[in-house]
């Protein structure tokens, strides 16, 4: 007996150990993290935001040609890869959370509300609804994309993090969480169980509908990352303009540059039928319209510890001296240096014709967003380059076009703009001769140049 349960004990620790030295080889994050902001001038006081930690990952976005109710902009189904974790509220952002925020109240804005010129909200329900309008705990609705925006502004100005929309390739993933059916529960071919997950319009047999209406978030099931409302309740409004798929694999896809002005929006809601609360379900609105179903969930992005480097001295200018001509003055705070100090500000480079950045450069840029907002008074130019195999009228417009989709890119990640300035030189100033398709590539470039930095 002693033998016996001396063995089971050994065999129980090393269990342990075994799965404990599995966990320290990874970086800990915390699976749920809550956030309290103080109510400020809110008539529903003090609030808090939760967030599940979501791993990196690969997925299948979109749906197969023969899922049910698929319509034709959910394809080509293509595979993404996400390659940082971020978290992920639990939640649809809240009407307390948004008043605690901003101090104000969207979703008992009257119901048809075009008081600014070129703005549209419109509503589906009557103050006389059974709905509660007051209700903090239900989705903050009737909010513009351009609103989101200014909330996001707001939030971040606070020091709890780093907040913004996610993606449209991030919602997806955090949406199915591992799965490739219809729904994050399963198949449900006759919509049989989706009553369990999501809050949507039911349309009987003799054809009379019951329309739903906004509903406190998290009373149905979570997804399996724990993720509450990802199916109906209202549409989140995601990052991206709105464009359609390609096939080829993709990293970290963000659409900046588009024919359409409309903004994604993902996820289905009390004002649309059951088919449109699946996993691949795509539409999108204006960013200056809005309607009592269409909402936001947030991200919160996980903070990369920036190391100090310190440079050592070195005699860059050789004159035999030691001094401060030897560095680089005012190198920003949370730059990635070289030996003498200086800030390592590499090209972007773009394909023939092309000015879609390529996911190669999204952690680059990444960081110089990161820095930007570390430095307030930083103040950086964005240079846009061709080569020279057509116009210059052509040449000139492809490299505006290049540095603008650059400063798009830094201006999502939260950039400000009032600090970025945009230039094109077409042709006039290459890196390289144009003697050679590697040398062509070269020039085919946006260059970040710093203008000012006072400390």
């Amino acid at each position: 007996m002693f033998s016996r349960t001396c063995f089971l004990c050994v065999f129980v620790i090393s269990c342990f150990i075994s799965a404990v030295s599995v966990g320290w080889n990874e970086e800990m994050h915390e699976e749920l993290i809550t956030i309290a902001f103080p109510g400020g001038d809110s008539l529903y006081g003090d609030a808090e935001m939760t967030f599940r930690y979501i791993p990196a990952g690969s997925f299948m976005m979109g749906s197969h040609g023969t899922e049910k109710d698929r319509e034709e902009n959910e394809g080509p189904q293509h595979e993404v890869t996400i390659t940082k974790p971020f978290y992920m509220g639990i939640h649809e952002v809240t009407q307390r959370q948004w008043a605690a925020i901003m101090s104000t109240y969207p979703s008992e804005s009257t119901r048809k509300d075009s008081s600014q010129k070129g703005l549209w909200r419109q509503k589906y329900y009557y103050p006389s609804s059974s709905v509660s309008k007051n209700d903090p705990d239900c989705p903050v609705e009737s909010v513009f994309w351009n609103d989101c925006q200014e909330f996001i502004k707001q939030l971040n100005s606070l020091g709890k993090g780093t907040f913004r929309l996610p993606t449209e390739a991030e919602w997806e993933y955090a949406c199915r969480a591992g799965t490739t059916t219809r729904f994050y529960w399963g198949v449900d071919l006759d919509y049989k169980d989706i009553s369990q997950y999501a809050w949507h319009t039911i349309k009987k047999p003799s054809g009379r509908e019951i329309v739903e209406k906004p509903h406190p978030v998290g009373q149905k099931k979570a997804n399996p990352w724990g993720l509450y409302d990802m199916s109906g309740n209202v549409w989140e409004w995601c990052l991206d303009l709105y464009a359609p798929y390609t096939e080829a694999p993709q990293m970290d896809p963000l659409v900046t540059q588009s024919d359409d002005l409309r903004r994604v929006i993902r996820g289905g809601s009390w004002r649309r039928y059951a088919m449109r609360c699946r996993s691949a379900q795509r539409n999108a609105s204006l960013p200056n319209h809005s309607t009592d179903f269409i909402g936001l969930r947030l991200i919160k992005e996980i903070e990369i510890e920036e190391k100090e480097i310190i440079p050592v001295p070195k005699d860059s200018d050789q004159d035999g001296v030691i001094d401060d001509r030897d560095k680089c003055p005012n190198t920003p705070k949370g730059a990635k240096v070289d030996e003498d100090g200086c800030w390592i500000l590499e090209p972007i480079y773009f394909e023939l014709d092309r000015y879609e950045i390529k996911p190669e450069f999204h952690a680059f840029l990444d960081h110089v967003a990161h820095v930007l907002t570390l430095n307030p008074n930083l103040k950086m130019q964005i240079n846009g380059h061709t080569c020279s195999l057509a116009t210059e009228k052509y040449n000139l417009s492809l490299s505006e076009n290049r540095a603008k989709a650059v400063l798009n890119y830094l201006l999502t990640k939260h950039a400000h703009k009032e600090n970025l300035e945009t230039k094109w030189w077409g042709e006039n100033i290459p890196a390289a001769p144009n003697d050679s398709e590697e040398n062509m590539k070269k020039n085919r470039r946006v260059e970040l140049q710093v203008l000012s930095n006072e400390n």
